[in-house]
């Protein structure tokens, strides 16, 4: 259980939906900052408060933030795209909502941040792994990490960033493709790489609210598994789903193409180049006393129970993942 009243950015998206969810599930009221309000239907069942808020418009943030206690930040562009494409929201828009939340008072920041600030190259990343981004959403969660460091800097603002793995659910980009019947491999994705499912990260983002944990650590769950293991354990449990594997070479040359559709249109998508060189690099989060210090464990330590736990998992009525919901803002 939570105490005191919580913004959640993003909170229309597949990981803010969750954690929507499990506030109300733990008898809290959040407030649930909702930018398309269209998709505001998939976290109106839960006891929250909706907000209109939009992260380039400083006075909607004001809004949004003022009588709140703690932010969990979740909101924007969380795709893998080039820097100049993610930044307005995830680097500028980060650093005008943490500015909102020092001038409201608000005591603790959680910022949902990535693996991908690490290059994957020195082995396991632990709280004292220096980042080193080789791609441009990489970049952009450095950055907005540094931003609002300074913005906290001689405020009463607390921060807390955790840097998440990949993250996966019924709900997610891939799923999304899996229930479609095919899923397309952009190589051999034979490395270890580290997982969370949904429901932990979750269950993460929350506790660091309730047990007021400051600081900057990446988190996982308890085994890191390849690619190959993942496809593998979602085609025993779709048994009629189909996979294309993809030469790397050939799948960043292929996917430059969307990725510059996606530009001109000015839509986000998941297929890029740096999406296609993450399938094959390995990012691997080392055990660590994070989760003892949230006083929780992973319900779902490996992807051995946590695919199959999300294959079965109920999703909001009419899900659209953000990325693929391309109706108009209203």
């Amino acid at each position: 259980m939570t105490s005191g009243r919580i913004l959640v950015t993003g909170a229309t998206g597949f990981i803010g939906v969750e954690v929507a969810r499990q506030i109300a599930a733990g008898g809290g009221r959040a407030r649930l900052m909702v930018h398309r309000s269209h998709r505001a239907h998939y976290v109106r069942a839960f006891s929250g408060d909706l907000v209109v808020g939009d992260l380039a418009d400083g006075a909607s943030l004001a809004r949004a933030v003022d009588g709140v206690d703690a932010v969990i930040h979740l909101g924007g562009r969380a795709t893998f795209e080039s820097y100049a494409v993610v930044r307005p929201t995830l680097v500028d828009g980060t650093a005008r909502l943490a500015q909102a939340a020092a001038a409201a008072g608000v005591a603790h920041f959680v910022f949902a941040s990535s693996t991908m600030v690490y290059d994957g190259i020195g082995g396991p990343a632990d709280d004292r792994t220096p980042v080193a981004p080789w791609s441009g959403y990489g970049r952009a969660k450095v950055a907005a990490e540094l931003a609002l460091g300074e913005v906290a800097a001689g405020t009463t603002l607390g921060v807390a960033v955790l840097r998440l793995p990949h993250v996966y659910g019924a709900g997610d980009a891939m799923f999304a493709m899996v229930r479609r019947g095919l899923l397309v491999s952009p190589g051999r994705g034979d490395v270890p790489f580290s997982h969370l499912h949904v429901a932990d990260a979750a269950r993460a983002l929350v506790a660091v609210i309730a047990t007021g944990w400051r600081g900057s650590a990446p988190i996982a769950d308890d085994a890191p598994a390849s690619w190959r293991e993942f496809v593998a354990l979602l085609r025993s449990e779709f048994p009629r789903l189909r996979e294309l594997r993809v030469p790397p070479s050939l799948a960043a040359l292929g996917a430059r193409v969307p990725a510059f559709v996606a530009r001109v249109r000015d839509r986000p998508t998941l297929l890029t180049p740096d999406a296609v060189a993450g399938w094959n690099r390995s990012l691997v989060v080392a055990p660590g006393p994070l989760w003892a210090q949230l006083g929780l464990a992973p319900r779902y330590p490996t992807i051995q129970t946590g695919v199959p736990a999300a294959a079965h998992d109920p999703l909001p009525e009419g899900w659209v993942h953000p990325v693929n919901d391309h109706r108009q803002l209203t």
